[in-house]
């Protein structure tokens, strides 16, 4: 759909001959001009564009009152007709077209809807190829009363200008391209874009196993954007571990946008596996066990730029108390385990770029003999996958998201 935008207001606190919008953005496709109000008597309204008072104007009019019709044309006039004023309200619309393409004249439309039955449409024409940057709408005789109201709005194109997404979508502000799985996007011309990359998280080890690390979490604003196809990649989360086999949870893929890589997150161990929980864009949590089965660190340390998470907690090994240690999320590092209590999960990032706030890249829990199998992180959010209790399953990872937007 097409989005207005309200670029400047004006109501008269007294009367007046004329109005002048000034210093017009040049980032529009059209622009529309409301006026509503009353005059002091029946007078004609007039419009001049850049202040031009040479007879380069034209137009054509037709007019219609419900029981006849009628039309003239006036060419090489100072200024274009835009419609009629009464003592009653009264409502105009002007369309200016393509206002800022230096390479064509001018075209605008007017409406204009008196309080009795008549409507007039006007088509008119400014012979020039300037930029249109102020428009005045006056009247030579009587003026426009007190409480009239000019708005000033800016029109842009309602397609999308890239191709790509799950879900593309718009505020009037900006356009969203939510990517959920690999594909590609093409702008349709150079962008200032915004840009999410959010990695798959780790999956969680399975019996008093670490909780996983989260997906690399990066960003970036105003990042020039080529008209040029990009493959964007969307990394899965992995896989969790299984009690009866390697008890250890698998590292999440690497989600991409041109050259923005965000890791995998770490993949967490489980109880006596002699290997420790993995790095990643966050690292896993620690296994319950001994030394030296403690936790992964993050794949990104705070002297890296840019960092993309935070480490793993400790497990711990206590008997029956046995523990794992929380997964680094993006926000946070995870929780260190203690006898019977497992290391909390490392917080995410909320980020506004979707238009509403959502958090994204958290680790997960680690597990302990009564907390059963991991929790499962959420889809397209990069979360870590939550660790196995005693005998217990681990969560698999939540897969990532690429999101870009763009000003409308």
């Amino acid at each position: 759909m097409a989005t207005y935008k309200p670029l400047q207001s004006i109501s008269l606190t007294s009367a007046a001959t004329s109005v002048t919008f000034s210093g017009i953005d040049q980032n529009y496709t059209d622009l529309i001009v409301s006026v509503n109000g009353t005059s002091t008597s029946l007078v004609d309204s007039y419009c001049r564009i850049n202040g031009d008072t040479s007879s380069l104007y034209s137009y054509t009019r037709l007019y219609g009152t419900g029981s006849s019709a009628a039309s003239d044309r006036s060419l090489t006039q100072t200024e274009i007709k835009s419609g009629n004023f009464t003592t009653t309200p009264n409502s105009h619309d002007l369309h200016f077209l393509d206002y800022s393409n230096t390479t064509i004249n001018k075209t605008v439309l007017f409406n204009t809807k008196e309080s009795s039955s008549a409507l007039i449409v006007h088509a008119g024409l400014w012979r020039s190829t300037q930029a249109i940057n102020s428009i005045t709408i006056f009247v030579t005789s009587g003026t426009f009363n007190a409480g009239t109201t000019f708005d000033l709005y800016g029109i842009k194109s309602g397609a999308p200008q890239a191709l790509g997404g799950d879900v593309v979508t718009t505020d009037g502000n900006y356009w969203y391209h939510t990517f959920n799985s690999t594909q590609t996007f093409t702008p349709l011309k150079t962008l200032s874009a915004d840009v999410l990359v959010v990695a798959g998280g780790g999956g969680g080890g399975s019996h008093y196993a670490g909780g996983g690390g989260a997906g690399g979490y990066r960003t970036a604003t105003s990042m020039a954007v080529a008209a040029q196809t990009y493959s964007i990649q969307v990394g899965a989360g992995g896989s969790g571990g299984v009690f009866a086999s390697t008890r250890k949870g698998t590292n999440g893929t690497d989600s991409v946008f041109s050259t923005i890589t965000s890791t995998g997150g770490g993949g967490a161990t489980g109880r006596n596996v002699a290997t420790l929980g993995s790095t990643g864009g966050s690292g896993a949590g620690g296994a319950g066990a001994e030394a030296p089965y403690a936790a992964g660190l993050a794949g990104n340390t705070p002297s890296t730029s840019p960092s993309q998470g935070n480490n793993g907690g400790n497990g711990i090994d206590a008997g029956a108390g046995s523990a794992g240690g929380g997964g680094g999320g993006s926000g946070s590092a995870g929780g260190n385990a203690s006898s019977g209590v497992v290391g909390t999960a490392g917080s995410g990032t909320a980020n506004s770029i979707s238009g509403s706030s959502v958090t994204y890249a958290a680790g997960s829990t680690g597990g302990k003999a009564s907390s059963g199998a991991g929790a499962s992180g959420t889809v397209n959010r990069g979360n870590g996958g939550g660790g196995g209790g005693d005998d217990s399953a681990g969560g698999a990872g939540g897969s990532g998201i690429v999101i870009v937007r763009y000003p409308v």
